[in-house]
């Protein structure tokens, strides 16, 4: 059982009312029950205490979503690079733009498996090539009725995002990021729930007159969590929330 580890802090938070509030009946059932509501009640303060910026998901997870919308770029654009060279009637506008792509911004999928650290580099060095060489790329139009210059945008802007996001998990893990305050924290309220869920099992165990619903009468809420957060994991389609989260 997960105990938390794919939430956001402000789902965190949530579990945490609902167990001090609609739960709590069922938490005091527990004879260990008024010290992790005394736990449950000090990590919820903490929690309200952190910044909005710090709510988001985790940053390896912000760090994974925004390395696949990368990814994923440089694919289509790729696709789209190769349908023009394949095309037997491709104009000179279509064929310029291939050799621009080739030359300038994307020399094939490759780039997929390089380091963040290069990705993002990468990125940051075809930005300006964007003012010379965009007119060539603006010419070619892309199924969403956009164009290929715009496509290109948002891979280099997804590259130089991936590299911001990687700097700052560094930071975080060097404790000198903004998501460093909300890692510990994190780390403790995931220790909590697994010591709720294991005491609630010993319990049942040995107290025949507890009933047998007990962990999901205490704990279904953030199971219920869990489940959708591990689905939006299953879904990198999803853009990342705003601000750097816990690391």
């Amino acid at each position: 059982m997960p105990n938390g580890t794919h939430l956001t802090i402000d789902e965190m938070e949530r579990v945490i009312d609902d167990l001090l509030a609609r739960r709590s009946p069922a938490l005091a059932r527990l004879s260990a029950g008024g010290i992790y509501r005394a736990l449950l009640e000090k990590k919820q303060a903490e929690l309200k205490a952190l910044p909005p910026a710090l709510r988001g998901l985790p940053r390896a997870e912000q760090l994974r979503l925004l390395d696949v919308d990368h990814d994923r770029c440089i694919r289509a654009i790729n696709y789209l690079r190769e349908a023009l060279e394949a095309w037997p009637y491709a104009t000179p506008a279509m064929r310029a733009a291939s050799a621009t792509l080739v030359t300038h911004f994307i020399t094939g999928p490759g780039m997929t498996q390089k380091p963040y650290g290069v990705q993002s580099r990468v990125a940051a060095e075809a930005e300006p090539k964007l003012t010379t060489h965009g007119p060539a790329l603006a010419a070619v139009p892309t199924p969403d009725g956009a164009n290929l210059k715009v496509w290109v945008e948002k891979y280099v802007a997804a590259g130089k995002a991936l590299g911001s996001s990687h700097s700052g998990r560094a930071d975080d893990l060097a404790g000198r990021g903004d998501g460093a305050a909300a890692a510990p924290l994190r780390g403790a309220l995931i220790g909590i729930f697994v010591d709720l869920r294991t005491a609630i099992a010993r319990e049942l165990e040995v107290n025949a007159a507890l009933p047998r619903s007990l962990e999901d009468d205490v704990l279904g809420y953030l199971d219920e969590l869990e489940r959708l957060a591990l689905a939006r994991a299953a879904g990198p389609t999803a853009a990342p929330p705003a601000g750097p989260g816990p690391v």
